[in-house]
């Protein structure tokens, strides 16, 4: 069997290791120096502008309403156009 010499000169593995930690810890510090994000106020349209929150509430509530009539319309069109055009169904065809 070979016998593996160890140089005089050579530093062990161990301190080679130890001497590179502090210039990878330095290079870590400089990474993790950000700045912080202050928060900042969310910008909101000009028509939200100076509403309170009970104001922006019911706007909501209306729009909802609307949306709900104005579906039901479109169901209720739909309907009519299905019956006046017999051709026209929304099933699948084989």
């Amino acid at each position: 069997m070979a016998k593996i010499l160890e140089r005089e000169d050579a530093a062990p593995p161990v301190q080679a290791e130890q001497e590179e930690q502090p210039q990878q810890d330095q290079l870590f510090d400089t990474q993790q120096e950000e700045p912080e994000a202050t928060p900042e106020e969310p910008q909101l349209p000009d028509k939200y502008q100076g509403k309170s929150v009970q104001d922006l509430v019911q706007m909501h509530q209306e729009a909802e309403k609307l949306l709900g009539r104005q579906s039901s319309e479109v169901g209720e069109l739909r309907k009519v156009v299905d019956n006046y055009n017999p051709n026209t169904t929304h099933t699948k065809r084989t």
